[in-house]
């Protein structure tokens, strides 16, 4: 049970890493700097490999273990961890919902701000062209 044990405490130190890298991004997202999301990405991605290998890690020792290994501290080391790892995740899931509302609020203003771009271009091609209602008036 001890290496369950182990192996709970290594989840833990990985979705601890996690919201580090969450934290480290939100630090560039909220001053608008989305330069690096690729690699934000991919960072995520292979903890998550790691969690799901320590996953089935945990899996294949919890089958194994002798119940006379199963001492009241192993269990309540047990249960710390995995009260823990709920803690964790709920923050992980705080932190991917700022980050995902963060880059929404920066596509939606991106769109704003093309539409804007697009529709003063309609105007100076009209002004140009001469078909706009807007014509100078030669004597003024």
């Amino acid at each position: 049970m001890q290496e369950v044990l182990n192996l709970l405490e290594e989840k833990n130190t990985c979705l601890k890493r996690f919201i580090d890298i969450n934290e480290r991004q939100m630090s560039f997202i909220v001053v608008g700097d989305f330069d690096d999301l690729d690699n934000f990405y991919a960072a995520r991605e292979n903890i998550l490999d790691i969690i799901q290998r320590v996953d089935e890690m945990i899996e294949i020792a919890s089958l194994n273990f002798q119940e006379s290994e199963n001492t009241e501290e192993v269990k309540k080391s047990i249960r710390k961890n995995i009260s823990e790892k709920s803690d964790l995740v709920s923050r992980i899931l705080g932190q991917d919902l700022e980050i995902i509302s963060r880059i929404d609020q920066a596509k939606s203003e991106i769109i704003r701000e093309l539409s804007d771009v697009q529709a003063n271009r309609k105007a100076i091609g009209a002004y140009k062209s001469g078909t706009g209602e807007h014509k100078l008036d030669e004597k003024a």
